[in-house]
């Protein structure tokens, strides 16, 4: 199957950055810059049709006065504000619990853009996406059924018919690599290795396991020409 589009779905912030970083980024997606930290938050985003997520009464604006890099821009931030969300936070008054470390979702203009960013993701339906999906194994580990609701869940509740899902599992040792796991119709399996210290919530500090991860996506039959940001708006 060839692929028009590489899409995050998240849990953290890597995904998206190391593929702009490497040019395979060409659109803002929902999961982009979101963290959803273990699996069934997502499963349940993607199964309850965004609507908790998108409630306003469930999004509380926090201060966060501490350093943040702001992912789209690189720009330090000194202070900015995160959005927890009652129904997936379980302490949402917690910074480090927030759902959306780099938006605030109280704020019109950030909240149209996730509204935007739903019809983005509606519309990935009429394409060929590969959807990517990265889980740190020390607070994330996942299992074969939880990836399956996940393929079952795109394909039941948003009708996706041609996409694969790569799951890449993150590990942490000074021997590092990347290697497949498993092979299957509609999703694979990989581990990646990164040194100690590089994990960084964002791109690696290491940039050799940024290029792990880059090399296992260029492992698909990605087209040169994806899908734009104007066409996926249209």
């Amino acid at each position: 199957m060839k692929f028009n589009t590489i899409h995050s779905l998240g849990s953290r912030c890597q995904n998206s950055e190391i593929l702009k970083k490497y040019n395979y980024r060409e659109f803002s997606g929902f999961f982009d810059f979101m963290n959803t930290q273990t699996i069934d938050k997502i499963n349940h985003i993607l199964y309850n049709d965004f609507e908790e997520i998108l409630k306003k009464e469930n999004n509380i604006a926090l201060l966060c006065n501490q350093l943040t890099i702001d992912p789209e821009t690189g720009e330090p931030l000194v202070s900015s504000i995160r959005t927890s969300n009652k129904f997936y936070n379980q302490d949402y008054n917690n910074i480090h619990e927030a759902i959306f470390p780099h938006h605030d979702l109280t704020n019109n203009k950030d909240y149209n853009h996730f509204i935007n960013c739903k019809k983005r993701f509606k519309n990935l339906v009429n394409f060929t996406p590969l959807f990517n999906y990265t889980f740190n194994t020390w607070e994330n580990n996942i299992s074969v059924n939880d990836m399956e609701t996940m393929v079952k869940t795109l394909k039941n509740i948003h009708g996706f018919k041609n996409f694969k899902i790569c799951f890449i599992g993150i590990n942490i040792s000074p021997t590092t690599g990347y290697r497949i796991i498993e092979k299957n119709e509609f999703y694979d399996v990989w581990e990646l290795t990164i040194s100690p210290g590089s994990f960084t919530g964002g791109a690696f500090s290491n940039e050799l396991c940024n290029e792990y991860y880059i090399n296992i996506i260029k492992s698909y039959d990605i087209k040169d020409k994806r899908i734009t940001k104007e066409e996926i708006d249209n």
